[in-house]
């Protein structure tokens, strides 16, 4: 499922993506992509045997919510953004990142960009199995060139496989 709205034009509103079961190969480094979307709600999905197709750019995500375009003036990002309650089975098969749920405002090639506002992300499951089905990241929220504001994040219960547990690598941050 990918939403999408032509570069500056009226973005899509409340959108509901529930119920879904996906499984199989996926191209363009999301099962579910969603771009610049106000009023989306992704509910009681579950993913399964998720591997990476043969476009994707090397990672893949299960869910993935991004401002549509790399311009700050060609779409505003999205807002009032609701993924509750989804799940992961197993881990996902492809890609070097491999995120369950992903939710960027990044691309910005100028200044100017209004931050992501309004994100709920609650009781969604995920586990790794093994080292060749895993996420290398649980949820991942990067506001790196508009920010993000009104972020809120309870009831995730989830498992990641990392390939470096030493304790220099597990302890960096920024």
């Amino acid at each position: 499922i990918n939403t999408v709205n032509d570069f500056g034009l009226e973005r899509n509103k409340d959108i509901f993506i529930v119920g879904n079961w996906f499984f199989g190969k996926y191209s363009y480094g999301a099962v579910l992509r969603c771009q610049s979307d106000v009023g989306l709600t992704i509910e009681d999905n579950s993913f399964a045997l998720c591997d990476i197709g043969t476009l994707s750019a090397g990672s893949l995500s299960c869910i993935t919510v991004v401002t549509r375009n790399p311009s700050a003036s060609a779409s505003d990002p999205p807002r009032g953004i609701r993924i509750i309650g989804n799940r992961a089975l197993y881990g996902l098969a492809g890609g070097a990142a491999r995120i369950f749920i992903y939710v960027h405002n990044d691309w910005d090639v100028g200044n100017g960009r209004k931050p992501i506002f309004g994100v709920e992300i609650r009781g969604n499951r995920c586990s790794s199995p093994s080292a060749t089905e895993y996420f290398t990241s649980f949820i991942l929220i990067s506001g790196s060139h508009g920010g993000m504001e009104d972020v809120r994040l309870f009831d995730n219960i989830g498992t990641v496989y990392l390939k470096d547990i030493s304790a220099t690598g597990f302890l960096q941050g920024g």
